[in-house]
């Protein structure tokens, strides 16, 4: 059912499907983190900057990610790949990824990052996944984020119904 809704809401904003995802992770990330500015990396080959605050509306915010995705894929040069700008302020390196059934994900311990979310559609669903580091995050902690983030895209699917 979430990945049917989610499918529903990027179809309703003119977006893509892991765009949708990947907004709602930055906002989950905004706020465990009470963190407005970070840095996302979405592996091949793109940093995507997220400046998030509590007036954004969601549908401005999902707007910037389709536009940092689509720069990411060489179909638009207007994302933002400042590496000087910092991460966050604990220097917890942060990636997501979004692929299908049967694509590899990039293996995130080996790549240094202290949170790595990975959305993979597996049998007509999505599985969600988040890899850390233990040395900067306790267990709990990124199981009680990981159940955040799934209510979360339950709150989207909810609020575009």
């Amino acid at each position: 059912a979430v990945r049917q809704g989610i499918e529903a809401v990027a179809a309703g904003k003119s977006a893509s499907v892991e765009a949708v995802l990947l907004a709602v992770f930055a906002v989950l990330l905004g706020k465990v983190t009470q963190q407005e500015q970070f840095v996302l990396d979405a592996p091949p080959d793109r940093a995507i900057r997220f400046s998030i605050d509590d007036n954004m509306e969601f549908d401005d915010l999902l707007a910037l990610t389709q536009k940092g995705l689509a720069a990411r894929a060489g179909m638009d040069g207007t994302a933002s790949t400042d590496s000087g700008m910092a991460y966050l302020q604990s220097s917890l390196r942060l990636g997501f990824a979004f692929t299908q059934e049967g694509v590899s994900i990039p293996d995130a311990q080996e790549k240094g990052y202290g949170l790595f979310c990975s959305v993979r559609e597996q049998e007509g669903a999505l599985a969600l996944h988040f890899v850390y580091d233990p040395q900067l995050l306790g267990a709990d902690t990124v199981q009680d984020w990981l159940t955040y983030y799934g209510h979360f895209l339950e709150g989207i699917i909810e609020g575009a119904a």
